[in-house]
């Protein structure tokens, strides 16, 4: 890395989650290349400290810090002044390329991937919960549902080309990350399913209910009300095509 800044002289260093960089590295690539800006991102819950160590051990070496969780919780990464900013899960259409949207009839209704339903516990309207358990009440209360599962109940985890055809397999997409406490903290399922022109549906007490209206993403503050706008969505799919196509649209602006 510093033979290839030292010959290339970037204008720029991006880092992201570049954890076998040293911080001592970042350092003699900048006396190296003076004029060099640096910035890092990361995409991991705040709220585990690991991940804080991780982000802090550069603050010193780096000029601005991206994260996927709202700045208003991020003091301690703030201290002395540093650069923290707040970096949406990104969209992109050559990539999210399912037009769900568009789509009034799917083979399935709703989509819920999770890669460890086990541990750790997922917050959901202030309980947690094992997904395995959560899944089940939840099904149990929306008989006639079809459900499209992906590492949950003994389905497998998808990944790749199989995770992509998910996406654009389903008509709702519910987006339940490991806390909902923090501000605009989210999987990163959110961008994907709503890129792919699926209904979102999401906890209100996420935040983005700031950024969003209640026409662009299904919020949902209990058990109850999530299964009366999954009831509601399904019987209505025109209704919900409107949802997600302008969810879609203001996600991607």
């Amino acid at each position: 890395m510093l033979d290839y800044c030292r010959q290339h002289r970037p204008d720029l260093l991006v880092l992201g989650h570049a954890d076998m960089i040293a911080p001592a590295t970042v350092t003699e690539i900048r006396n190296a290349v003076s004029a060099v800006r640096v910035l890092q991102w990361n995409v991991d819950p705040v709220f585990e400290p690991a991940n804080v160590a991780r982000i802090e051990s550069k603050r010193g070496v780096v000029d601005a810090t991206l994260v996927t969780t709202g700045i208003a919780a991020l003091g301690s990464l703030r201290a002395g002044g540093h650069r923290v900013g707040f970096l949406p899960n990104p969209v992109d259409p050559s990539i999210e390329r399912g037009e769900n949207h568009l789509k009034r009839d799917l083979p399935y209704d709703l989509l819920y991937a999770c890669g460890h339903p086990t541990l750790p516990l997922r917050q959901v309207a202030g309980k947690d919960w094992r997904m395995d358990d959560f899944m089940a009440e939840l099904l149990a209360a929306l008989p006639g549902i079809r459900p499209l599962l992906a590492g949950l109940r003994g389905r497998p985890r998808l990944f790749g080309a199989a995770y992509q055809q998910a996406l654009e397999s389903a008509a709702l997409g519910l987006n339940i990350s490991r806390r909902a406490d923090w501000p605009l903290y989210t999987s990163d399922r959110l961008a994907q399913m709503i890129g792919n022109g699926m209904a979102v549906l999401t906890e209100r007490a996420s935040g983005y209910d700031t950024i969003f209206s209640d026409d662009e993403i299904l919020f949902f503050s209990s058990v109850d009300e999530l299964v009366g706008k999954i009831r509601d969505a399904v019987a209505r799919p025109e209704r919900r095509q409107e949802i997600a196509a302008r969810g879609r649209d203001s996600y991607i602006r």
